[in-house]
């Protein structure tokens, strides 16, 4: 299994990511077949008014609230409908961590991804966004690095081979931070370095983090192309981001890969919190 060079290389950090949007369905409402409704047939008595407009009327009203309450509290905007498991997860990635043995270069190969199946993470994302069929048909890597000055964290991908073997840029990339700096877009700079241009959109608050988006262009052969979603709770000490390879890629299409997996990327590493068990 080959490891590719992770986004923004510099030292042994992180890929650093952003998610794209993901979209929560719409509650769909289904009316029965035809036929009237039990009770709501017109009155036969002469002179007499029947009821069923007024009690047809009740019902759509009474749907309509319901439909309200639905979206309410569904989370369906990018403020989010109640928060991400980050406090387990961040306690669940610290402890992944501090059990890992890294070699002398501060890193661990993995066989299994802690956010969950790794093909099952790409399933969720293709459901959303088109994905490069080179990726889907590529390599993965799964592992860890070590704290050092900067962060521990944790990092699933695949992506596409080229016939010299070597990684190409479509790609996608999981990964969780532990205990992200506060100033965060100056962090992704740092290690951004040199071999690729950043391009940073307004953050966004969503369920009860910030989400930084941003795409690389690379610079150089060290470099990376694609766009990224950084979902960041800084209280619970934990990124989770997700980095979409490839020239055509937009923050949209992080950002929606993001929603799509990350609750379970935060349920899979919550699994590993002694306090939750």
């Amino acid at each position: 299994m080959s490891t590719p060079p992770p986004p923004f290389p510099p030292s042994n950090q992180p890929p650093l990511f952003t998610p794209p949007p993901g979209a929560v369905g719409a509650p769909s409402w289904q009316t029965g077949g035809g036929g009237s409704l039990p009770g709501l047939e017109p009155s036969s008595a002469p002179n007499s008014k029947s009821k069923a407009p007024l009690v047809i009327g009740v019902l759509v009203v009474v749907i309509g609230l319901v439909v309200a309450a639905v979206f309410l509290f569904s989370g369906d905007d990018d403020s989010g409908g109640g928060g991400v498991n980050s406090a387990a997860a961040g306690r669940g990635l610290e402890a992944v961590l501090r059990d890992a043995s890294f070699n002398d270069n501060g890193f661990e190969e993995l066989d299994d991804c802690p956010f969950g199946e790794l093909n099952d993470l790409v399933t969720k994302v293709t459901e959303v966004i088109d994905v490069d069929e080179a990726v889907l048909d590529g390599d993965t890597s799964i592992y860890l690095t070590e704290e050092t000055d900067l962060p521990g964290y944790a990092d699933c991908q695949i992506y596409e081979v080229d016939e010299d073997g070597a990684a190409g840029q479509a790609s996608l990339y999981f990964q969780a931070i532990s205990d992200p700096p506060r100033d965060y877009e100056e962090y992704i700079k740092e290690f951004a370095g040199d071999s690729s241009t950043l391009d940073f959109e307004d953050s966004v608050e969503y369920r009860g983090g910030e989400v930084f988006l941003y795409c690389a262009e690379a610079v150089d052969e060290d470099g990376f192309t694609g766009c990224d979603a950084d979902w960041v709770s800084t209280d619970d000490s934990i990124a989770l981001n997700v980095f979409v390879g490839g020239e055509r890629m937009k923050t949209e299409d992080a950002f929606t890969a993001l929603k799509a997996v990350i609750d379970t990327m935060a349920e899979a590493l919550a699994e590993f919190d002694v306090n939750e068990s």
